[in-house]
């Protein structure tokens, strides 16, 4: 092709120009194919911004220090430089998928479909972080059933954290429905709600286990931990996504680059932290379960979801 490319122009330069000698018209089609080639070469990669824009599970001071090893990682592979913010709402995360604001998005699992579905957003990375929902109460209340927890304040994540629909679904079926058996408190970050169970706020609250195994042990010796019983192939994670129309050159590289972390030798020990996790590409099966993930608590996500 590129080879019948070259003959046309030659042909035509050599029309258009007479009897130009042959080597002086192979010069200006040649000069003029790498002008064509360069013109088409995508922006290179190293030193470029992109932004991240995350659920607000987290605190932007949280979210940002999670975030700085992969970070580090992806501009140590690849030049580029991934600055995350977290969003102020559902709804407003919502509104800059569809605007296309931010070039990547940092969602839960269940909004994995919703993103891809209602926005074009194209799958990019899952990390399972393999998070699980835990029951927490201080020790000291002398509880020795959860069933005593009727009338007593719970407090979790939002209403629309995948861990606090699990852990009312667990509660509802113990007899303990929320505001109606007991105050269900919802607070901005699980570190909140860590926090007003150790006080005495709250009674008990639903946490991610993976913050209840990294809290200090004078916290942790005072509290009773009870596992939420979930499915097996339950997946407690996060997944990166990407805007419809981000290049793939650049997505590509951002994925390499996320497949090697924790195995480099600057990554490896962050394996040990439940906060992480080994960062896998979102194949049809994957994407199917988090379809079907979507489609179980849909109802209870709608309200909360209008585009703001």
């Amino acid at each position: 092709m590129f080879a019948g490319l070259v003959r046309k122009r030659i042909v035509a330069k050599a029309t258009k120009y007479g009897r130009l000698p042959l080597l002086a018209v192979l010069l200006i089609v040649l000069t003029g194919l790498s002008q064509t080639i360069m013109a088409e070469k995508p922006e290179p990669i190293a030193g470029k911004e992109f932004t991240l824009r995350s659920m607000p599970f987290f605190k932007p001071k949280l979210v940002r220090g999670w975030w700085q090893p992969f970070r580090e990682h992806i501009r140590t592979q690849t030049g580029m430089i991934v600055n995350i913010s977290p969003s102020q709402s559902f709804g407003a995360l919502l509104t800059d998928s569809s605007n296309e604001l931010y070039d990547l998005y940092l969602v839960p699992d269940h909004f994995i479909p919703l993103l891809i579905n209602s926005y074009g957003a194209q799958p990019v990375i899952a990390i399972n972080l393999k998070v699980t929902p835990t029951l927490i109460y201080r020790k000291d209340l002398g509880i020795k059933d959860i069933v005593e927890l009727r009338n007593k304040c719970i407090a979790m994540a939002h209403e629309i954290a995948m861990l606090s629909i699990l852990g009312k679904e667990w509660l509802v079926t113990l007899g303990l429905s929320p505001f109606v058996d007991y105050q269900a408190l919802h607070l901005a970050t699980y570190q909140d709600v860590a926090m007003k169970v150790l006080s005495g706020q709250c009674e008990a609250g639903v946490m991610t286990s993976s913050l209840i195994e990294n809290m200090p042990e004078t916290s942790r010796g005072l509290l009773t931990v009870v596992d939420i019983p979930v499915p097996d192939d339950t997946w407690g994670g996060v997944a990166i996504l990407a805007r419809k129309d981000l290049d793939a050159e650049y997505i590509n590289s951002f994925q390499n680059a996320l497949l090697s972390f924790g195995k480099t030798p600057a990554t490896a020990h962050l394996m040990a932290n439940p906060v992480y996790g080994e960062p896998i590409i979102m194949d049809r099966k994957m994407l199917e379960y988090f379809e079907r993930q979507y489609r179980s608590v849909e109802s209870q996500l709608i309200p909360y979801l209008s585009p703001e």
